[in-house]
């Protein structure tokens, strides 16, 4: 059975440098739905993260993905039932 058809919903995608278009491994992504933490993920060598929101949420979500350096970028999602996919370009800090 798909996760849509299922009705649970999977949050992922990559972060990557803005300017290289390369993943950035290990940096942080957090749900928050109304303020509160709901989930988080680190990404893995290539960028890519995925969490699975809990069942029964409010239809959206803030994610804010980060890391040392970067200036961090934030998103909100839609949760529905299947896949829904949010990228982030991570924009080096020039401090």
């Amino acid at each position: 059975m798909s996760n849509e058809a299922s009705g649970v919903c999977i949050v992922e995608g990559v972060i990557f440098d803005a300017t290289t278009k390369r993943g950035i491994p290990f940096a942080a992504v957090v749900m928050k739905i109304n303020g509160v933490n709901a989930g988080g993920a680190t990404t893995d060598f290539n960028g890519k993260y995925r969490i699975d929101p809990p069942r029964g949420v409010p239809i959206h979500a803030t994610l804010t993905a980060t890391y040392t350096g970067y200036e961090p970028g934030h998103a909100t999602v839609e949760l529905r039932a299947g896949l829904v996919t949010q990228n982030f370009a991570l924009v080096w800090r020039r401090d």
